[in-house]
């Protein structure tokens, strides 16, 4: 094990787990995760968000998953707007989260920086400083240890049961019922599956968010 993966899997610093992450030879690709990050930054601060705020976010996911355009997340971040009072820069959070597909590497990022500095204007600065273990724990949910070659899953895992672990997944999914993940386990298990990496993360104690890795690789989405 080198430095940089003692750093993701021990690190409390939220800019060096990121750089180790940088450096990571087997990081997930595509701009899924960053952007399932990204919007799962903003929704720590759901309550200050304004209702075309919370909007652009919500088409961010609906992005995510399918069931919107391009287009569409662009015209629900295009009505974001810029609020004269907003003091805590809730505005700026949410612009940054839904950038578009070819800009949030980088500016999911930059969301996550802003989400700080609202969390640090409306609840002092120690909940902002807390962050750094929120962020660090998202990241490592979506993914997983980018360190090691990727895993792969087993046919008969998806054949078994007629496809229950696929469905379990799936519903998981589309309620972001993480909750449900040690069954998710369970069915693995009972069909077939002995890795301990997928099984352990199912059952430990998260938190989870939109693209945990584990749920992305059953729905082909890794």
């Amino acid at each position: 094990m080198n430095r940089d993966e003692r750093e993701w899997l021990r690190g409390t610093n939220y800019d060096r787990v990121l750089w180790s992450l940088y450096r990571a030879p087997f990081a997930r690709r595509g701009t899924r995760p960053y952007r399932c990050f990204a919007v799962a930054s903003v929704r720590l601060i759901w309550e200050h968000l304004t209702g075309p705020q919370r909007h652009a976010v919500e088409a961010s996911e609906f992005y995510l998953e399918g069931y919107y355009s391009n287009r569409q997340r662009a015209d629900a971040r295009a009505k974001i707007g810029l609020i004269p009072t907003d003091i805590l820069g809730t505005a700026d959070a949410v612009y940054w989260a839904t950038a578009a597909p070819t800009d949030i590497r980088v500016s999911c990022h930059t969301a996550a920086n802003y989400v700080r500095q609202v969390v640090t204007r409306s609840r002092g600065r120690e909940a902002g400083a807390a962050l750094d273990a929120t962020y660090i724990a998202f990241l490592r949910d979506l993914f997983g240890n980018p360190f090691r070659p990727a895993h792969s899953v087993i046919p008969a895992w998806r054949r078994w049961n007629r496809g229950a672990v696929v469905r379990v997944a799936e519903d998981i999914a589309a309620k972001q019922a993480f909750e449900h993940l040690p069954i998710l386990a369970d069915a693995l298990e009972e069909a077939g599956c002995t890795d301990a990496a997928i099984l352990g993360h199912c059952r430990g104690p998260g938190p989870h968010v939109r693209g945990c890795w584990v749920v992305d690789l059953l729905r082909g989405q890794a």
